[in-house]
């Protein structure tokens, strides 16, 4: 094992106390309950480089990042190494039938009355993506999330080599989420009680 890797394993033991971890084959820090730290951006900060919101069967979407005290539960991940490796997976797996029956809580969020607002213009965008298919593939095959190494991004936050997690767990599934506080989120007490003024996810 690397050396970075031992540092962020001694890191992750000392965040989980007496709990175990273990490293994903990405390099991720994944604590004994499966809680992985990430961060998150609003869609009112992301709307500038065309993304909306997410969650609604499209997952929701995470940064991996160490020192925000913001945890999610991946519970059984498929690990890919890179994202280019994700999009065969998805088209092997899932259909454009099966795809649009699991997007159905993002498209009913987009024709309900002011579903897109001035804050969140582009509403739930997951169709116009080129993996709106991510969860209903993880979910077909017995997975609640995804974690993909993402080439450097443009996006705020997410500048150098990155690591993103895409929680496909029943809230993600069902409910459409546009800030930085998705209720999936808790710190390492299992509380969370997120400001989604301050502009970043916050435990």
């Amino acid at each position: 094992m690397q050396t970075r890797n031992l540092s962020v394993m001694r890191l992750a033991l000392l965040m989980a106390g007496a709990c175990a971890s273990r490293l994903v084959s990405t390099g991720v820090p994944v604590l004994a309950q499966n809680l992985v730290e990430v961060h998150r951006l609003p869609a009112r900060t992301l709307a500038k480089h065309g993304i909306g919101c997410d969650g609604g069967g499209y997952g929701c979407w995470f940064w991996v990042k160490n020192g925000t005290g913001v945890y999610v539960a991946a519970g059984r991940s498929k690990i890919v190494g890179h994202k280019q490796q994700v999009y065969p997976w998805i088209h092997s797996t899932v259909n454009m039938s099966e795809i649009k029956h699991a997007l159905q809580p993002c498209v009913a969020a987009n024709t309900r009355h002011e579903a897109k607002t001035d804050e969140h213009p582009l509403g739930c965008d997951a169709l116009r993506h080129s993996e709106p298919g991510i969860c209903a593939a993880a979910r077909k095959r017995g997975f609640q999330s995804v974690l993909m190494d993402q080439p450097p991004s443009r996006y705020p936050g997410g500048y150098g080599r990155r690591t993103e997690l895409v929680l496909c767990n029943d809230w993600c599934m069902r409910h459409v989420s546009c800030d930085e506080c998705p209720p999936v989120m808790q710190n390492l007490t299992g509380q969370c009680a997120c400001d989604p003024t301050v502009g970043v996810s916050n435990c």
